[in-house]
């Protein structure tokens, strides 16, 4: 009876696909469209908000994201990912910034060839922000090469521009130059006199840098001239001022003065009080340097007004120390004084001004983690959905050809004993199946754990440096905590890791911890030469608990200054992780606990073992751990001894 029903259930099914695949083809192209509207819209709003508040951008491209994928519409898909890839490049996670461009190429490679070199640039100007130079010429010439088999003349010119000016930051000033001569081609073929005066400027720089005066003086000269007969104020200018620093290079005091003048002139008629700004301050300093100091002072104080009024205090902070230099120069030493110490103020609020910024910056970038991992996580699950809507139409097609195969009830009854055989096979092996699922989602969820643990601890550091007011050393902490957190976050992508990997993470978190406990201990960390780093996988973060739990708990609560040292070394089939402090030891650790602490188990510590239980479970290994005493006798220090078991000299799997 049972086998009846289920052979009916299968055959009102197939009618049922049947019946799906026969509706009206243009209710699905309606519905396409109005699908990709509402995409362009979302990615309209994501734009919109990418400059003012790039962290509410995510929830536009969130759902756009979604949308693409789930209607398979790969262009669109790639404009989520550029977008992505430009608000972590604008947030300075750059390595961030560089996986999605990648994705934004791979998903434009087959539909957008256009979209995906612009992409090719965008990428190209991330490794240049990262000082990657060699990799940033290599994706603009990528782009240089497409627009120009294209001959899309303005394109060629901006990313002829891109090149020179990473030439110019390689010191391959040759090279940059032969950039701007096909620049100037390109530009006198199509008679543009901005491009002209431009180019003739970009120029003029090369040769400062390479402290040639004469030959930059020449450039900007003719940059000017064209500007001038162009009746472009805005060139001049612009060309004006960096006619003035070659002049100041070669010690030209008066045709500098005269250059700054007139350029001082233009941005007083167009209202540019930015250049009104820098131009009186240079004038300032100009007579400064010709020792005329009492002519320098009106034009300085004038800098420091106009600084003041549009709020720069940047600006206004030099304006004033170069105004206290002139008074001190007419010998007016108490006008010298007030202004030192007017500058001094206008420093002390610039200070509290970044810092500000460094708090909002560090939340913002705190809010985009968040944003990340739940679209990464939407990327997981719609990879999962998809291979899942995979199967299901390969087991339809397998039911629908055994299905005509039915002519006679003989054939029938030999079908339902194999349906019989097979279902009890695949539930055999779902069953299986389910409890490796299950093993694999406790570890990943002991290892997702294994983060906020560690990122909590950390900024506790940073904390406690920003508390301090050390900014320079909470820089410098955030600057190596920011690259600890990417190798981090990335490591926690994968279930076993390179030790090279794992090494590096551990002398990076060593290091933070050694920058704030510097008087509580030494370290030092050796490894066995025989071992293949790049080759030998284990568990990501599996070391680095024990060695947070030796500083934290043992070596911090010191006296004297400890040491810690870290061993990892081959020994048959296995790798042996050693780490040996001479901190106050175990038993002394747990007296200082308070009774909170003491009902609390560290968490890295216990996640750890947990890990460990399950991964020797899944790929029966036999990981082992054990802790001891140092010193027998009066129970101080710990050695930990972490067993890992590899195979064939590589893998544990």
């Amino acid at each position: 009876m049972n086998l009846t029903k289920t052979y009916l259930f299968i055959c009102i099914v197939v009618f049922f696909c049947k019946a799906f695949a026969q509706n009206d083809t243009r209710t699905i192209k309606t519905a396409y469209a109005s699908g990709n509207n509402q995409i362009k819209a979302l990615l309209d709003s994501a734009s919109l908000y990418l400059q003012l508040a790039p962290e509410k951008s995510f929830d536009f491209i969130e759902k756009a994201l979604e949308l693409s994928i789930t209607s398979k519409d790969q262009k669109n898909e790639g404009s989520c990912y550029s977008l992505l890839g430009q608000i972590n490049a604008s947030l300075q996670q750059f390595d961030l910034s560089i996986d999605y461009y990648n994705k934004a190429i791979k998903a434009f490679s087959t539909v957008d060839k256009n979209e995906m070199f612009k992409n090719y640039r965008l990428l190209a100007g991330v490794y240049e922000k990262n000082e990657k130079l060699t990799e940033s010429i290599n994706y603009y010439k990528a782009y240089l090469d497409y627009v120009i088999d294209r001959e899309m003349t303005g394109q060629i010119i901006s990313a002829r521009y891109d090149l020179a000016r990473v030439y110019t930051s390689q010191g391959e000033y040759n090279k940059a130059l032969r950039e701007y001569n096909e620049i100037q081609s390109l530009e006198e073929r199509r008679n543009n006199p901005a491009g002209l005066s431009d180019v003739n400027a970009m120029r003029g720089d090369v040769y400062l840098k390479q402290e040639k005066p004469a030959e930059a003086i020449t450039n900007f000269k003719r940059a000017v001239k064209i500007a001038e007969e162009s009746e472009d104020k805005e060139r001049k200018s612009k060309s004006l001022r960096s006619l003035g620093k070659a002049y100041r290079s070669n010690q030209q005091y008066d045709e500098e003065l005269e250059a700054r003048q007139q350029s001082l002139q233009i941005s007083e008629e167009t209202k540019k009080i930015d250049d009104q700004v820098d131009d009186n301050l240079v004038i300032g300093e100009i007579y400064i340097e010709k020792n005329q100091a009492s002519q320098a002072v009106q034009y300085i104080q004038k800098s420091v007004d106009l600084s003041n009024e549009i709020g720069d205090i940047q600006k206004k902070s030099v304006a004033l120390k170069t105004l206290s230099e002139a008074y001190k120069e007419q010998g007016e030493y108490n006008k010298a004084l007030l202004t030192y110490q007017e500058y001094a103020t206008t420093i002390d609020s610039l200070y509290n001004q970044r810092e500000r910024k460094l708090e909002n910056n560090l939340e913002i970038i705190a809010n985009v983690g968040r944003r990340l991992q739940r679209i990464e996580l939407l990327e997981r699950d719609f990879e999962i959905t998809k291979k899942a809507l995979s199967l299901l139409e390969r087991e339809k097609e397998i039911n629908v050809k055994e299905l005509k195969t039915q002519k006679r009830i003989t054939y029938a009854l030999i079908f339902v004993v194999l349906i019989l055989l097979i279902t009890s096979l695949l539930v055999y092996k779902s069953s299986v199946q389910k409890r490796k699922a299950n093993l694999l989602l406790a570890l990943r969820s002991l290892r997702s754990q294994m983060n906020p643990h560690f990122i909590f601890n950390s900024l506790n550091s940073v904390n406690n440096f920003i508390a301090q007011n050390d900014e320079r050393k909470a820089n410098k902490y955030l600057t190596d905590f920011s690259s600890l957190m990417r190798s981090v976050l990335e490591n926690s992508k994968h279930d076993f890791v390179p030790v090279a990997s794992e090494i590096e993470i551990l002398k990076l978190y060593l290091k933070l911890e050694h920058f704030r406990f510097r008087d509580k201990f030494d370290y030092t960390i050796k490894i066995d030469d025989s071992i293949n780093q790049s080759d030998v996988e284990i568990p990501p973060m599996l070391i680095q608990p024990y060695i947070e739990n030796a500083i934290w708990h043992g070596l911090r609560y010191k006296e004297e200054k400890g040491y810690l040292e870290l061993n990892i070394s081959k020994e048959g089939d296995s790798i042996n992780a050693v780490i040996i402090d001479n901190g106050i030891g175990r038993k002394k650790s747990v007296e200082m606990k308070t009774k909170h602490q003491k009902a609390n188990t560290s968490t890295g510590l216990k996640n750890t073992e947990n890990r460990l239980k399950i991964i020797n479970e899944m790929y029966k290994t036999r990981f082992t751990i054990l802790i001891e005493d140092l010193n027998k006798e009066d129970k101080t220090g710990t050695i930990v001894k972490i067993n890992i078991p590899i195979s064939d000299g590589k893998k544990i799997y």
